[in-house]
């Protein structure tokens, strides 16, 4: 596989024409920052001054719209790494739960950041395979409610929701029915949609502790029967591969939002990506539907 600053300097020379004003370019790529000097046209240079100045993000990374905006009646949203960001307090949690798991000889050490963040996204039973694959079944269950009512007690404590996402659901319940498609726990989603007052604005608020289910596919399946929607009218909106491969398994188009919980090439199946759930609005233009994505002008 290519570098990632290979094929963003690849891009870049695809991307625009000799002859034109050069300006030092910075590409932002999975938390690195490549700067490159390339010729810009001068048009696109206004724009993205004018972008900068009023506080709104360019995307020149992001893939073409592959899907008809025009069809869409309900949006379904993860949770972690799309709508909030309860990182720092999973790392708070776990660090006090195998603290005392240590301590008791259930744990050799701690899960580092990494593995912690690996597991956003997946259920409950898959995260502690992979935060503590050598703890026997049985421990794993004496930690988990500990665990859990360490989380949701944080979880009360403040809002964990990324910026801009509590007013822009506001503006989309205008336009659309919204859900949730989860791999949480029922109480943990009930917090986080109580704490920032979202609770009114999601139709389908979904989960796999809700559905009983295993799989996020399966949460969505149940979105589809709740709604009454065909799978081309329901859009998954997600960071990670697993809500994008939930969505290919029931036909669902998918919006991916690179975060930092995912690997390179995690949202490659997805029909649109942006860097910040904030573009989504430009991706839904019906008018979008066919060229590159978000439009901005």
């Amino acid at each position: 596989m290519k570098s990632p600053d290979f094929r963003i300097r690849t891009f870049l020379r695809r991307k625009f024409a000799k002859g034109r004003k050069s300006i030092k370019l910075g590409i932002r790529k999975n938390e690195h920052m490549y700067w490159v000097k390339k010729d810009i046209p001068r048009h696109r240079l206004r724009r993205w001054r004018t972008l900068r100045q009023s506080g709104r993000r360019t995307s020149i990374m992001n893939k073409k719209i592959t899907f008809d905006a025009s069809a869409i009646e309900v949006i379904a949203f993860d949770l972690d790494g799309t709508l909030i960001d309860t990182s720092e307090a999973m790392y708070e949690v776990n660090h006090d739960v195998f603290e005392e798991a240590i301590a008791n000889g259930d744990a050799d050490e701690q899960p580092s950041k990494e593995t912690i963040r690996s597991v956003f996204g997946m259920t409950g039973e898959e995260a502690w395979k992979k935060v503590a694959p050598d703890m026997d079944e049985s421990a794993q269950e004496r930690y988990k409610k500990p665990h859990d009512d360490l989380l949701h007690r944080k979880m009360e404590s403040r809002s964990y929701a990324l910026e801009g996402v509590p007013e822009l659901l506001k503006r989309l319940s205008g336009t659309y029915e919204l859900a949730t498609a989860s791999n949480c726990g029922e109480a943990y989603l009930d917090r986080v949609l109580r704490i920032d007052g979202l609770k009114g604005l999601i139709r389908y608020p979904l989960c796999a502790g809700s559905v009983g289910a295993q799989r996020k596919s399966e949460v969505l399946a149940e979105l589809l029967r709740q709604s009454g929607r065909r799978p081309e009218q329901v859009l998954m909106v997600g960071d990670r591969k697993s809500d994008i491969d939930a969505a290919l398994a029931v036909g669902m188009p998918s919006v991916g939002i690179r975060s930092a919980f995912a690997e390179p090439g995690e949202l490659e199946k997805a029909n649109a990506t942006v860097d910040h759930i904030g573009e989504l609005e430009h991706v839904l233009r019906p008018s979008a539907v066919g060229t590159s994505e978000p439009s901005r002008t």
